[in-house]
């Protein structure tokens, strides 16, 4: 169960010393994820929240929308620099060890490769980020 989600009523006394880190799944209601899967959604919700769109806590998020309808030759320094300084700041599970941006069609995927600080194993995970300007 160490990536699957858990609903609410999983998350028993026992159970939460095992989920320390975890937060409602996106889109699912009453479902929650955990280890791994938080923290790609974690990206994914640093990659896609623009800078000062949430009140409380306006420093959060990334500028990459900025450069998301540029062409990728000039936007990947940016979209790398932004990126990884945002989940320097957000995500303190993870060090970014690699990141790769690519166009497909009217998405930019981005691929980060990075170490668990706790443990020092290495994942991947791909962000899929739409872009205003290309073909649906």
């Amino acid at each position: 169960m160490l990536n699957s989600p858990l609903s609410f009523r999983d998350l028993t006394d026992a159970a939460l010393p095992a989920a320390l880190h975890w937060q409602c799944q996106l889109g699912v209601l009453g479902q929650i994820v955990t280890q791994l899967d938080d923290i790609t959604q974690s990206l994914h919700l640093i990659a896609t929240t623009p800078r000062g769109s949430v009140p409380l806590l306006p420093l959060f998020g990334s500028d990459i929308w900025q450069y998301l309808d540029q062409p990728i030759a000039q936007a990947t320094p940016y979209v790398i620099r932004d990126l990884t300084l945002a989940i320097a700041q957000w995500e303190p599970r993870i060090a970014v060890m690699q990141m790769m941006p690519r166009q497909l069609l009217s998405q930019l995927i981005v691929t980060i490769d990075y170490r668990l600080v706790a443990d020092g194993t290495t994942q991947q995970t791909r962000l899929a980020l739409q872009r205003q300007g290309g073909v649906q």
